[in-house]
């Protein structure tokens, strides 16, 4: 049995074919990908807890519309409070979330970021730098192009 960490991928984009060959990361590769994406995990722990706590007020809000519907008066009214004080929670933390959104990277341009340097390290052969400059010049994405990737590979797999 053979074990292949390199492969030989063929990538269609608008009838134009690009031969190029991936490689399954090394360890100083993954490192420095690590180091391209910790600075974005930064970033994304200060979103994560705001985001957990809006879902939690989100649900909560929810159920207690469900027994405001088919509850009694008793319950009603102390929903109702209940209610209101969730709303200015759920308005609190979308207001804490779009702050953070706007001084933080775009969440789409941070994995562009990351997909961008495991393709400048994986990819290789005499075709990568014009699907580098294809893949920019028609916004295709990296991400979208290792999800690609991800298939042929796995399909190179399958037939050895």
């Amino acid at each position: 049995m053979a074990i292949s960490t390199k492969y030989p991928v063929e990538i269609e984009i608008d009838e134009t074919k690009y031969s190029v060959t991936v490689s399954e990361a090394t360890k100083a590769q993954t490192n420095e990908i690590d180091v391209v994406s910790q600075g974005y995990k930064e970033e994304l722990n200060k979103r994560a807890p705001i985001q957990e706590q809006l879902n939690e007020a989100r649900e909560d809000f929810a159920i207690n519309k469900e027994i405001l519907a088919h509850g009694s008066v008793v319950e009603k009214v102390k929903v109702m409070f209940e209610q209101k004080a969730l709303n200015k929670e759920i308005f609190r933390l979308e207001r804490e979330l779009e702050v953070i959104d706007k001084s933080s990277t775009n969440f789409g341009e941070m994995l562009e970021d990351i997909f961008s340097k495991r393709f400048d390290l994986q990819v290789s052969g005499a075709d990568k730098a014009s699907l580098k400059k294809e893949i920019e010049n028609k916004s295709i994405g990296y991400k979208n192009i290792f999800n690609e990737i991800g298939e042929l590979v796995t399909k190179s797999k399958e037939k050895k």
